[in-house]
């Protein structure tokens, strides 16, 4: 006879209870109360942005009025081409660096294809005879089990 309880059954039951004491959350919800202000205290001089990025900015350094930045402004400005220069020259010597050098290194082979890959790959004349010989020795030993299979 079968027992009408089994451990799983038992199990289950006892589980059931657990679970669903799992589902109660607690005490009903109450969302607190917040004092909310008629207007923050930062919006007194508010002002909404107006922005003028189109209107040309020119020699902006002007508006302070002083003789000394105004000199300043006008070396940089000449040392910047003088930059630019010396950057163009260096990049000139280092491509003349690098067209001069080419010829110490060998050049470029074609990129491998599929086809230059299944290339047999030369043998030594030495390896050759090897293989050679390793494959009559084969030959004779398959001679000699056929010879024993047929007699």
């Amino acid at each position: 006879m079968k027992p009408r309880f089994t451990a799983a059954n038992i199990l289950a039951l006892a589980a059931l209870p657990a679970l669903l004491g799992a589902c109660a959350a607690g005490p009903e919800y109450v969302r607190p109360s917040v004092a909310i202000p008629a207007a923050y205290k930062e919006a007194g001089d508010w002002k909404i942005a107006q922005p003028q990025d189109t209107v040309k900015r020119g020699k902006w350094w002007e508006i302070f009025g002083d003789a000394q930045l105004d000199a300043l402004a006008a070396q940089i400005d000449i040392s910047n081409q003088n930059v630019r220069i010396a950057e163009a020259r260096f990049r000139q010597a280092r491509a003349l660096v690098q067209s001069a050098r080419a010829g110490l290194f060998p050049p470029e082979k074609e990129a491998a294809s599929e086809e230059k890959a299944q290339e047999p790959v030369p043998e030594p004349e030495s390896l050759r005879n090897e293989v050679d010989a390793l494959k009559e020795k084969l030959r004779a030993l398959e001679e000699k089990l056929n010879r024993k299979e047929d007699g």
